[in-house]
């Protein structure tokens, strides 16, 4: 009687490669499932209209179970953007530009994206995750390092703006997210803004921000709480300033060359 292998009923590679072809066809599927979460339904770019997809090609919702806040639906609201912004051609894709103020419609560069208006809390003590130095005794800036407390704020029009009241600290990371300032005047108010767009001269005691001109300085948003930010704050502040990188004046908006 003649034996013969089992392995050499069938092809072991050829088996492989079909194997292969299988998993890639699922994988695909899944991804195209789940990338239906955010986006949908899809809007035509030129004249509005929804793009209507099959009901059964939508994923099943998402539930996360947070540290803070209780269950939620994976995906979030999107902002309606209609009358902000028009397209540079009537193709699809095209450029868009803003038809007012990019920095105040939120728009661009300066875009945000609606986070909850909560603040970020710690892990393991639910405090404010970022608070200003005021509200957070037990931390203190290093004796080796600057403390521009007091110093002038200048913007990019090297105008003098307020004075800088605060920085602010990230409870958990230990790091200073954001620097306050307080404007004096007739409309007195405190602008909060991402430390890392500020430039610190210590021979003049000065800070410098080449983000935004002063009037637009002035025009940030505001804070519901002086002693805290929520999600969709950080979001608007941080769009704001890092927007006027492009719209702050016309020439930013032009090629370098």
């Amino acid at each position: 009687m003649t034996y013969i292998a089992y392995s050499t009923q069938f092809d072991a590679a050829l088996f492989s490669l079909y194997a292969f072809y299988v998993a890639f066809i699922i994988l695909i599927m899944y991804l195209r499932n789940e990338d239906r979460r955010e986006g949908f339904p899809l809007v035509h770019e030129q004249n509005g209209d929804l793009v209507i997809i099959n009901p059964r090609s939508a994923p099943k919702p998402k539930v996360w179970n947070l540290a803070h806040g209780g269950p939620t639906v994976a995906g979030r609201e999107e902002r309606d953007l209609t009358g902000l912004l028009t397209p540079t051609a009537r193709v699809p894709g095209a450029p868009r530009l803003p038809l007012g103020n990019p920095l105040a419609d939120g728009v661009g560069p300066a875009a945000y994206a609606l986070r909850a208006d909560v603040p970020d809390l710690t892990f393991d003590a639910s405090l404010p995750k970022i608070v200003p130095l005021r509200a957070a005794p037990e931390y203190s800036i290093a004796h080796e390092d600057i403390d521009p407390r007091g110093w002038y704020m200048i913007t990019a029009d090297k105008r003098v703006v307020g004075t800088v009241k605060d920085l602010w600290v990230d409870r958990s990371d230990v790091i200073l997210r954001y620097i306050e300032i307080a404007v004096p005047g007739a409309n007195a108010r405190n602008v909060v803004f991402p430390i890392g767009l500020a430039n610190f001269d210590a021979g003049r005691r000065e800070a410098h921000t080449s983000a935004l001109l002063a009037d637009q300085f002035l025009a940030a948003p505001a804070l519901k709480n002086p002693d805290q930010i929520t999600l969709l704050e950080e979001d608007k502040v941080s769009a704001y300033f890092a927007g006027g990188y492009m719209y702050a004046t016309p020439n930013r908006q032009e090629p370098a060359l």
